[in-house]
């Protein structure tokens, strides 16, 4: 009787095969794909020795078409299905080797390939992942890369970057926020990066020649009481390991970041105060309450997790743009500055404005610019944009009537003092003017402003103070071996000695000052007479009733109570003690939801490097990936039945061509 279903009987042995060894099956399971087919035509209709008889044309009863299902060898008749056995038992035995050979590597390793549940996969370099994927010294390593990590996102260009430059002073910090839970460096990447991830405190699993495994403590899903709120770039999420480790502040319990980017931000978060970082508090009214007035209504890229416009050198666009009355308008522009930008012109009316986005900077950053006032003296006007240089990407481009600027800069400020604030401004990325350099001090990975030897620097930025009060300024800056010969600094009206202390290592240079309300330049000059260099890595503008450092270590040190009920590719149980966030670092989707135990549904709002956040209440509640496609489990299912199904059928037609 088993013989006669001998199609059926080796189709089913072979699938749970492939269940079995699904530890080391990449090449079973491409090799299976493939015989399987040939099996269920061939072997189904098998008759041995007379002609094979194909499925389809039996059941349709025309004439059987006759396949030879042997061929000579010498005196020897030798069968298509001999060699396709021989073919698989070779394929299992070269697996089985390959299994001695990385026995050592984690079981949960391998079952990322299955279930993402420990975090997400980062390889470094990307471009080289596809050569490896069928390297045996690499196989249980080379579907980890799932969709929760996709290569396009945010998340793997930024990480990817501050891992092989280097920049960051806490990494593991920043892999947990970003759900990463393994990296993997390849080629000539690992010999530079391993020891740069070893003494960044990732743990070292797994290590052949050229390729290189560390694991960190992230997972899929992580909780928290409140988020940060902040008005800014991306770049921050490097800056908040460095302001902790300054602090001393652990980091056991890490919310999520959120760059507010709608009111409806404000809203959820009600009660969290605003981070401004590079920016002052005009970004809330330019963010929120003027995006009506952005004249950009077509932008052809995603640069860096926002929409904007890209001009190569000699491109133009026009806009066109239109006012009840002449009038007079201010402009303000977001622009990506980097290594690559160039020169932006933007003619509106009679006037002007040149952008220069052409920064040598280790990683690029969007930044507020204001560009003036323009009188409008036609209510149909157009906006000409033309890249002189290099490539300009713009983000936003706001140009609004002086009335609706001044109440949505007072709106801002009302938000601003119920709320609370901090200014963060990064060394590089604020300062306007000469004798510094941009770069990362490799002995401490800090990303900061660089006064050379026996150079002098001048630098000048512009703030906006929207209250009137006592302010507390802190430079974070390396100390010297040599004392300077001479360096100040000035802010509004108050001028102050910018004393450098002598040692090693980095420290606060804290002054406190009177300041009105209003826009105030703070200006630094320093004169690094001997031969050493001096690093300026950010700076802290507070009120002197608040401090930063204070608000993150309450924040951080929060014990939030929160457990995984179950999980799989496309739901999460959880379970929560009290109101809190959730963060799913899994690339932001709103095909994610979340369901509560009342049967409402919450939306995810955009978090940390793009992943997705929740606002949840207490109680049992669900994550959901709702899709039209099926899921890959259920794919599976279906096509091990069908080949089931197939070989049967298969086995049935034989006995029915026999008794023929």
């Amino acid at each position: 009787c088993c013989w006669e279903a001998r199609g059926l009987l080796l189709i089913g042995g072979l699938l749970g095969l492939m269940c079995l060894t699904r530890g080391v099956e990449i090449y079973l399971w491409y090799f299976s794909a493939l015989s399987v087919i040939f099996l269920s035509f061939i072997l189904g209709a098998f008759d041995r020795d007379v002609v094979s008889r194909t499925t389809a044309l039996i059941i349709i009863q025309n004439r059987v078409a006759k396949l030879k299902i042997w061929f000579s060898l010498g005196k020897a008749r030798v069968s298509f299905l001999t060699i396709f056995l021989l073919a698989l038992a070779t394929s299992a035995i070269f697996m089985l080797i390959a299994k001695g050979e990385v026995k050592e590597v984690p079981r949960g390793l391998i079952e990322l390939r299955y279930k993402r549940i420990s975090g997400a996969v980062l390889w470094i370099p990307r471009s080289l992942y596809k050569e490896y994927y069928l390297n045996a010294a690499i196989l249980p390593y080379a579907p980890a890369l799932g969709p929760s990590l996709s290569k396009e996102s945010l998340r793997y260009e930024y990480l990817s970057e501050v891992i092989s430059e280097k920049r960051c002073l806490d990494l593991p910090f920043l892999l947990y926020s970003s759900g990463v839970s393994i990296v993997a460096v390849l080629s000539s990447e690992a010999e530079l990066l391993s020891d740069y991830l070893s003494e960044a405190g990732l743990q070292e699993i797994y290590a052949v020649k050229e390729i290189s495994i560390f694991s960190t403590t992230s997972k899929r899903v992580r909780f928290a009481k409140t988020p940060l709120l902040v008005l800014g770039d991306c770049n921050f999420l490097d800056t908040l390991p460095t302001i902790l480790r300054d602090y001393n502040i652990s980091w056991e319990s890490a919310p999520p970041v959120v760059f507010v980017r709608d009111e409806n931000c404000l809203k959820i978060f009600n009660e969290s105060p605003l981070i401004f970082y590079n920016c002052d508090y005009r970004a809330l009214a330019l963010e929120l309450y003027l995006s009506n007035y952005d004249t950009l209504s077509e932008k052809n890229a995603d640069i860096r997790g926002l929409k904007a416009l890209v001009l190569k050198k000699g491109e133009e666009y026009e806009i066109s743009y239109f006012l009840e009355e002449s009038t007079k308008v201010h402009v303000w522009a977001k622009v990506l500055l980097n290594a690559s930008g160039g020169v932006l012109k933007i003619k509106i009316g009679e006037r002007i404005f040149e952008v220069t986005t052409e920064r040598k900077l280790v990683n690029p950053v969007y930044l507020w610019i204001k560009l003036g006032k323009v009188s409008i003296t036609k209510p149909s006007s157009s906006i000409k944009l033309k890249c002189v240089k290099g490539e300009c990407v713009l983000s936003k481009l706001i140009v609004v009537p002086e009335e609706p600027l001044i109440r949505a800069f007072n709106k801002a400020k009302e938000v601003v003092k119920k709320r609370g604030f901090f200014y963060v401004f990064d060394g590089e990325y604020c300062f306007n003017g000469t004798g510094f350099r941009y770069g990362v001090d490799e002995d401490y990975h800090r990303r900061a402003l660089l006064c050379p030897p026996f150079h002098g620097f001048k630098g000048l930025t512009e703030v906006d103070v929207p209250l009137s009060g006592h302010y507390r300024l802190t430079f974070i800056v390396s100390r010297v071996p040599k004392e300077v010969f001479v360096s100040y600094g000035v802010f509004g009206t108050k001028f102050f000695s910018f004393d450098i202390p002598l040692g090693l290592g980095y420290t606060a240079v804290t002054y406190e000052t009177e300041a009105k309300e209003g826009l105030h330049k703070l200006f630094l000059y320093v004169l690094n007479n001997k031969p050493q260099c001096i690093y300026l890595d950010y700076i802290l503008i507070e009120p002197a009733n608040a401090s930063l450092a204070d608000y993150l270590r309450r924040i951080f040190s929060y014990t939030f109570s929160g457990r995984i009920i179950s999980e799989s590719s496309s739901e999460i149980v959880i379970d929560l003690s009290e109101d809190g966030v959730v963060v799913l670092h899994e690339d932001f989707s709103e095909n994610w939801i979340m369901v509560l135990s009342n049967g409402k549904q919450v939306k995810p709002i955009v978090c940390d490097l793009g992943v997705c956040c929740f606002k949840a209440s207490a109680g049992r509640a669900k994550i959901i990936y709702k899709s039209a496609h099926t899921n890959i489990g259920v794919l599976k299912s279906i096509l091990a039945g069908a080949l089931l199904a197939l070989a049967g059928l298969g086995d049935m037609v034989r006995i029915y061509g026999r008794r023929r």
